[in-house]
């Protein structure tokens, strides 16, 4: 599998957690944040899901999120938004 698989496939091993019935954590969230470095919208999309999940993310997760967004093809705008819809809907 190629890098530009990884987003692909690790939003598909969420959604295999999900239907298994295992809920998914702030290490979950990490891992995909990570995983989708070249996709930053992905991770704003994400980061609605973790908020659907009733996931608290930690700082690492957070970070990892603002290291993508920071560096991602998102404007500074963007990026601000994303952030702040996720903080502010906690």
């Amino acid at each position: 599998m190629g890098k530009t698989d990884q987003p692909f496939a690790a939003v598909e091993c969420l959604n295999s957690m999900r239907s298994e019935g295992i809920q998914p954590n702030a290490v979950t969230y990490t891992t995909l944040f990570t995983a989708c470095r070249q996709q930053p919208r992905l991770v704003c999309h994400l980061l609605a899901h973790a908020k659907d999940d009733l996931v608290e993310l930690n700082t690492i997760s957070l970070t990892a999120a603002i290291n993508v967004l920071g560096f991602g093809e998102l404007d500074c705008i963007g990026t601000l938004v994303c952030l702040l819809t996720y903080i502010i809907s906690k």
